[in-house]
């Protein structure tokens, strides 16, 4: 499954689902109206491609913990705190990021559990990443938010903040 982004919406579908996805070049809500993006099947979908799917931006699904940075603390998408180390969050950005905590694929119960249950010393933590797919505070569309989040990889940020791999669907 891949998480395709139009701008202000997102969708999980199959690969081969592409062609019935809703306006792929929406522009962005403005940052106060932009909550967290929540993927979704397009209504009605009629089979009928309103849009070029060149114009969509594609991200793999990915099965671990939805996140979001605030600028000062991470929190779950029920709203919940997370008590991530300190080192943790240590050097990244001062503006919120939405994303998703990851140990890997196939290992959502172990991620679930240390998000859920921290151990005291921290070294679990070790094995997460933070994948950042969108910028919330940005105002940009999407594609100019692709490129700051990619910005995020830069020679001093930490290895386990990264932004998700998106790319162009050419066909």
């Amino acid at each position: 499954r891949f998480l395709c982004v139009t701008g202000v919406q997102t969708c999980a579908l199959p690969i081969s689902a592409l062609a019935s996805l809703l306006a792929p070049t929406a522009e962005a809500a403005s940052p106060r109206d932009r909550g967290l993006m929540l993927a979704s099947t397009p209504a009605g979908d009629s089979g009928a491609t309103a849009h070029p799917v060149h114009e969509y931006w594609v991200s793999e699904k990915l099965d671990g913990v939805r996140a979001r940075w605030d600028g000062r603390r991470l929190w779950t998408r029920g709203g919940l705190p997370v008590e991530a180390p300190a080192w943790f969050t240590a050097g990244w950005p001062d503006h919120p990021m939405d994303g998703e905590l990851w140990m890997g694929r196939g290992r959502f119960e172990a991620t679930s559990s240390l998000v859920r249950n921290p151990p005291e010393d921290g070294s679990a933590w070790r094995a997460l990443r933070f994948l950042v797919f969108d910028l919330p505070g940005h105002g940009g569309r999407f594609g100019e938010r692709v490129q700051a989040m990619r910005a995020l990889a830069g020679p001093d940020a930490p290895p386990w903040l990264r932004p998700v791999a998106q790319s162009r669907v050419a066909d």
